[in-house]
């Protein structure tokens, strides 16, 4: 109209504009969803049953060792080196 023209082509508004579009296969997607499926629910399961079992004075004490057992485990498992600056916090 009024001598415009106008680009009618479908614009997509994914972070990959521009690429091919795809479709995924279905294991990809059945894989995808059957992780989150698992790792969703389980951990929000093991914290209502551990708020429902453990005192407000343990419960800082097991969330403010974290740090310390993340640590130990890095180091055994991974074979992290803590610093001196490591060992003093």
């Amino acid at each position: 109209m009024y001598g415009h023209t106008h680009d009618h082509k479908k614009r997509s508004c994914s972070p990959a504009a521009g690429w091919p579009r795809r479709r995924l296969p279905c294991h990809f997607c059945c894989g995808l969803l059957s992780i989150d499926a698992i790792t969703f629910p389980f951990p929000q399961g093991f914290l209502a049953e551990g708020l429902t079992r453990t005192s407000a004075g343990l419960g800082s004490v097991i969330i403010d060792s974290q740090p310390l057992t993340v640590a130990l485990l890095a180091s055994l498992l991974f074979g992290e080196q803590l610093s001196a600056l490591g060992y003093a916090g």
